[in-house]
């Protein structure tokens, strides 16, 4: 017997390992997902029939007991698992059968088995007959009676007609050998005091054929697995197959990699930077004749195998060694990540170095790192072109700032022209202002000589006249201080009313403009402060006034009149000087903001100019001039800021 249980162990061991071990990962065979289960059964019911071996040879013990049941239930449930698929594999997915056939199979089993077991007088020794009734007998049967479906419907229409008989024969004998395992291990049972166990049983088997049931099951063990392992050339058929077709494709295929490859040689040795294959180890697989050249090497065999860091990125600039822990390439093998460096210098055969930019990708195979590969180009020319471009932009700098001085000093100048043009403008209109003050001081003491004269000089008359006269002087005085303030710079920006600013500018012109004749309407549409410099500001619009008045005594325009506005239009602040002077010529006006630009013949060519100036550069406003319907329209706009409080 213990030969007999040796061999009937083996068996099933031999045929978990040939499932085990046969190639069928990629195979299109439903088989191939579920075949290991039937691998597990062989491994398992070896394991226990070698346990019943050790009984013989050893003895038995409650632990002996408790791992055979364990090990006979697993077997049995990997096997019935293993039918269970194979049928539903082999059937068609519409019918009643494969809905039997589900997992809920187990449900209607396993309490049967339970009850066994409790209702027997010796536990183990029930649980043993039921799983042998319940799922010995059923998966043996069901395994071969799957593996007559299988053949027929899923695997003996995709074989060849000289593989077909062969094949049919072993799925055959399989067949056979489980079902007949299936009788033997699933009906004839341990005696027991129940039926049918106490009429099928190991001594009734023994007496009625005179050799152990062990033996027939041996010798089903060994045809199972015989026929097993010659059904698994289906997989070997499939991959033939597989074989045969891909190496009608191969030939083509390998032309195909061959162009390829010869296309990328092509690339790679006509690519204009440098580029070097390295392994794991960072020592050089690859290099083209551009990284050659600009290493100064006369073939890859000078290179090949060397470390690429020792060999060309041993040292820095500064002559200190690099790390090769910080080096970017061995970096990009250790985290896979890609890098790009500039800054760096590589290292030729003859001991020169220049300056590089390279960038390292590393290469590959899901998590472990196959190489990298470094693309270079030497940047020598580059660096001496930044270089110059460094030296060209910091003389440029040089000369910016000696320009911008110079712009400085000739703003500075044309101030003082505007300024001194302004003031020959003011003379004129303190003359005006003074004209009538001064007639009216004459009278007063053309009177007073009078009243001497013929006796009438009195105390009350002398000093009424006096008064008139000291009022008349205090007048022209505010005079002066108007146009003293005038003239005097703003020494930082204040916020200022613009309203306010425009009425004192309309104040030192209104006396010119009455002599004339000339008109001033002044609108007010909103009183609002403005950030800036007020006496400049007050400049501005004096000088828009000024030239308004000069195109009215040019032109002769008889009733002349300026219309100034102040407006408010959204977060704008518009200040709009306008006239009825016939307008500016469509020609010259695009000009008049430029320097000495002016059509009068004593005109200076600067006042527009510095307006502009004033308005844009330091107000950080804007000028506009257009034509309206009867004249010129000069418009200061001015932006509304945070700073800029309105009213």
């Amino acid at each position: 017997m213990d030969i007999i249980f040796f061999v009937y162990g083996l068996a099933f061991i031999l045929l978990g390992v040939v499932i085990f071990v046969l190639p069928k990962r990629h195979s299109e065979y439903q088989l191939a997902g579920f075949i290991g289960l039937l691998a597990g059964f062989g491994f398992v019911h070896g394991l226990l029939e070698w346990a019943d071996l050790w009984k013989i040879l050893k003895g038995g013990s409650p632990f002996l007991s408790g791992l055979r049941i364990t090990l006979l239930i697993a077997s049995f449930l990997l096997l019935t698992e293993f039918s269970r698929r194979l049928l539903r594999a082999s059937l068609n997915a519409q019918g009643a059968p494969y809905r039997l056939l589900s997992p809920w199979l187990y449900a209607a089993l396993l309490p049967l088995l339970a009850a066994g077991t409790l209702l027997a007088d010796d536990p183990l020794l029930g649980a043993d007959i039921w799983t042998r009734y319940l799922f010995g007998f059923t998966a043996s049967c069901g395994a071969g009676i799957g593996l007559h479906v299988y053949f027929r419907e899923r695997v003996a229409p995709v074989l060849s007609a000289r593989e077909r008989p062969s094949t049919r024969r072993y799925f055959a004998l399989g067949s056979a050998a489980f079902v007949g395992y299936g009788i033997c291990t699933g009906l004839v049972v341990p005696a027991a005091a129940f039926f049918p166990a106490d009429t099928f049983n190991y001594p009734a088997f023994l007496a009625a054929t005179g050799v152990p049931v062990q033996a027939f099951r041996a010798l089903c063990a060994v045809l199972a697995a015989l026929a097993v392992s010659n059904i698994l050339c289906i997989f070997h058929f499939e991959g033939r197959d597989k074989l045969v077709a891909a190496l009608a494709r191969s030939q083509s295929l390998l032309d195909e990699l061959q162009h390829i490859n010869h296309q990328h040689e092509l690339i790679l040795q006509t690519a204009a930077e440098g580029i070097i294959g390295i392994d794991r180890r960072g020592n050089v697989v690859f290099v083209n004749r551009a990284a050659l050249a600009l290493l100064g090497y006369r073939d890859i065999g000078e290179m090949a195998g060397a470390n690429l860091h020792a060999l060309i990125h041993h040292t820095n600039e500064a002559g200190q060694p690099n790390s090769v822990e910080q080096c970017p390439m061995h970096l990009s093998l250790r985290d896979g990540m890609e890098r790009r460096a500039t800054g760096e210098i590589f290292w030729r055969r003859d001991g020169t170095s220049f300056p590089v930019e390279f960038a390292c990708a590393p290469l590959r195979d899901a998590a472990d790192p196959l190489g990298a590969v470094i693309v270079f180009q030497n940047i020598t020319v580059r660096k001496q072109n930044e270089s110059a471009l460094l030296r060209l932009n910091q003389e440029l700098e040089h000369r910016v700032a000696e320009e911008v001085e110079k712009n400085r000093e000739k703003e500075h100048h044309l101030f003082q022209q505007s300024r001194l043009a302004s003031m020959g403008e003011m003379i004129g209109y303190i003359a005006h202002q003074w004209r009538q003050p001064l007639n009216t001081i004459g009278l007063v003491l053309a009177n007073i000589m009078d009243a001497h004269r013929f006796g009438d000089l009195d105390e009350a008359y002398l000093s009424e006249q006096v008064a008139t006269g000291s009022r008349l002087v205090q007048q022209m005085s505010t005079t002066i201080d108007d146009f003293r303030k005038f003239f005097r710079p703003s020494a930082t920006q204040e916020h200022f009313d613009v309203a306010e600013a425009v009425r004192r500018s309309l104040s030192l012109v209104e006396a010119s403009f009455q002599n004339h004749g000339f008109a001033v309407e002044l609108t007010v549409d909103t009183q609002t402060e403005i950030l800036g410099y007020a006496n400049e500001f007050q400049q501005v619009v004096v000088n828009l006034l000024n030239n308004a008045q000069d195109i009215f005594l040019e032109r002769q325009i008889a009733n002349g009149k300026v219309r100034v506005a102040v407006s408010r239009n959204g977060d704008e602040l518009r200040v709009a000087v306008s006239d009825n002077g016939g307008g500016i010529p469509e020609d010259i006006r695009h000009k008049i903001f430029d320097p000495y630009f002016t059509t009068r013949v004593s005109g200076t060519g600067i006042g527009l100019y510095m307006a502009k100036i004033i308005v844009e550069k330091h107000m950080g406003g804007r000028i506009e001039a257009r034509n309206g319907a009867e004249g010129a329209e000069f418009a200061l706009v001015f932006p509304l800021s945070e700073n800029a409080a309105g009213a």
